[in-house]
């Protein structure tokens, strides 16, 4: 799926109504590029970290407070809804009907009508802009799917769509989603050409929506990336922190060792009595790891999404491959001290 977006010259000067009636000839060309099966024009796009809000109350619904009276918008052209994939749950799409001279019309996703609605049909009621603003009196028409809008993060808004040949501001940008039948990567281009040939007055921009999807997690991404760089590095330090400390504790008990071996100890007993040790202390160190960990859940739980940040089996996870690598780390002093030549240990 690719995403370009154009902003008209002049866009301050021209009316808002010969910049939206430029979307149809846009969207146009993108519809008759080789390997795109659907295009749809809109103001804003899933994900693309821009909204437009502003104050509504729907007709016979329940009373909201203040804090709690704002819807986001967008402006979109019919088929928008088919081209992201979003399923109507009641009454119709918006038209090419829909025009400047027509009813004003809007169509609400499922979050919208559980706040602003409440029980009953929501198709059929009126709902109207509160203060200064542009939405006028609009008939709900339709219900959608939720959707996220600004970003995965912020979550699913209370959101108003109308009809783009009906909006009276939307400022000076637009996009125009298509969605590919064939390799994004490939298809870019064509539409570059085709812009350029159709509209060679326009500036635009095309990129494919994976990557517009790749920049609302940015800040996520780095987080983990980093998060796993310093969690490599702090196992890293902890395997040769017990293996110096059990490679020294072996070296100090060495005439220790080596009188066990000389009474009868197999190699089986010594390995038991240094990992033993490495056990301890692995345990210790994970009993005030954890302890740690919940505490300082708090102040990264904000930059974590969808995921507890005292999450059970994380913590399980961590411990375990901590307790593994300390094993592991204190597995080789142990296993030269089960191979000691007694003898040469003594005389030593």
């Amino acid at each position: 799926m690719c995403r370009g977006g154009w902003s008209p010259p002049g866009a301050d000067e021209a009316s808002a109504r010969q910049q939206f009636a430029r979307a149809d000839a846009i969207e146009a060309l993108v519809a008759g590029v080789p390997g795109v099966s659907r295009a749809s024009a809109s103001f804003l796009t899933p994900l693309g970290g821009r909204n437009w809000t502003h104050r509504v109350q729907v007709t016979d619904g329940p009373t909201q407070p203040r804090g709690e009276q704002t819807a986001w918008f967008n402006a979109v052209a019919p088929g928008w809804f088919a081209t992201y994939d979003m399923r109507l749950r009641a009454g119709r799409d918006i038209a090419a009907a829909d025009g400047p001279g027509a009813e004003r019309v809007g169509v609400v996703n499922e979050t919208f009508v559980r706040r602003f609605v409440g029980a009953g049909d929501p198709v059929g009621r009126r709902l109207r802009g509160l203060g200064l603003g542009v939405l006028k009196d609009t008939v709900i028409v339709g219900v959608v799917g939720d959707a996220v809008y600004r970003s995965a993060r912020a979550g699913v808004f209370p959101t108003i769509f109308v009809p783009l040949a009906q909006a009276e501001t939307g400022g000076s940008g637009f996009a125009v989603t298509a969605r590919a039948t064939t390799n994004p990567a490939a298809l870019e281009q064509r539409i570059v050409e085709a812009l350029s040939r159709g509209v060679p007055d326009a500036s635009f921009s095309v990129r494919g929506y994976s990557e517009q999807l790749r920049r609302t997690i940015a800040q996520e991404r780095l987080v983990a990336m980093l998060s796993g760089c310093f969690g490599m590095l702090a196992v890293l330090l902890a395997a040769v922190g017990l293996y110096g400390v059990t490679a020294y504790s072996v070296r100090r008990h060495q005439p220790e060792i080596a009188v066990r071996i000389a009474l009868g100890a197999t190699r089986f007993e010594i390995l038991r009595l240094v990992l033993g040790r490495v056990a301890a202390l692995i345990a210790v160190g994970g009993v005030v790891g954890a302890g740690a960990s919940v505490w300082a859940a708090t102040y990264i739980a904000p930059l974590l999404f969808q995921v507890d940040a005292r999450d059970p089996l994380a913590l399980l996870a961590a411990a375990a491959i901590l307790a593994a690598t300390g094993l592991l780390a204190g597995w080789l002093p142990a296993r030269r001290a089960s191979r000691l030549d007694p003898a040469a240990a003594l005389r030593g």
